[in-house]
């Protein structure tokens, strides 16, 4: 099942050692639509589309300088998965179920989108349904989006909600469903929490696995002129 949230791979960043992401735009888009808002086509007013809506926050959300995913994921056993994944100007952050942070060198345009078209066609994303205006964290008021994405590889079809924060266009949370999994490996609910700027902290342990990332990184640098230099040999 794709990792629909942002097509971003950031599973797999807290997993494996943390891993290079592939979606990913310029620093500010501006505030999402909401479903009161209209665009005029030939003369004739109609909503904006709830899906440009999601795929802009979407897009706003990778162009973020700071940015934190706290994900849960639950399968059809009922285990559930934790991972964390914090994003700074140019570095990445991971960690996979409580294990120790891993890090990777990842620049603020390495992980940022095309276009919010991009976004949209890379979360496969099938209908959407603006379903109204709620009261979320700190009394922020966000728009709730219901999502239905095109079917997987397997059949399958995962649907969702996203909470786009009204005074940023940001994304705050989000949940996906797919019950009809058939793959015990894969999760059959997935639900994510967001946060940017200067709420998002980096711990101390995983500041300290950057920087022994970096040392290592430096040293097979020097190892590899070292080893290439004509004259000191092969």
């Amino acid at each position: 099942m794709l990792f629909r949230f942002a097509k971003s791979n950031h599973v797999g960043l807290a997993t494996v050692a943390v891993g290079l992401l592939s979606t990913v735009c310029i620093a500010a888009w501006p505030a999402v639509a909401t479903a009161t808002e209209t665009v005029v086509v030939t003369g004739k007013k109609r909503p904006v589309d709830p899906c440009v809506a999601v795929a802009a926050a979407k897009y706003a959300q990778w162009g973020q300088e700071r940015m934190m995913i706290d994900e849960t994921r639950t399968f059809a056993d009922g285990t559930k998965r934790n991972d964390k994944v914090i994003y700074t100007a140019n570095a990445a952050y991971g960690q996979h179920d409580g294990r120790p942070w891993n890090t990777v060198q990842l620049t603020r345009p390495q992980r940022t989108a095309y276009s919010p078209e991009t976004v949209e066609k890379s979360m496969s994303l099938g209908t959407c349904e603006f379903v109204g205006t709620e009261d979320e964290d700190g009394g922020q008021s966000a728009s709730l989006y219901a999502i239905t994405y095109l079917p997987d590889k397997d059949g399958s079809r995962s649907s969702g909600k996203i909470w786009i924060i009204d005074a940023t266009g940001l994304p705050l949370r989000q949940e996906m469903q797919n019950p009809t999994q058939p793959n015990a490996r894969v999760a059959v609910e997935i639900s994510a929490h967001y946060s940017y700027g200067d709420d998002v902290k980096v711990p101390r342990s995983a500041e300290v696995a950057e920087f022994e990332r970096r040392e290592r990184t430096q040293l097979w640098l020097y190892q590899l002129q070292l080893h290439q230099s004509p004259a000191l040999g092969p």
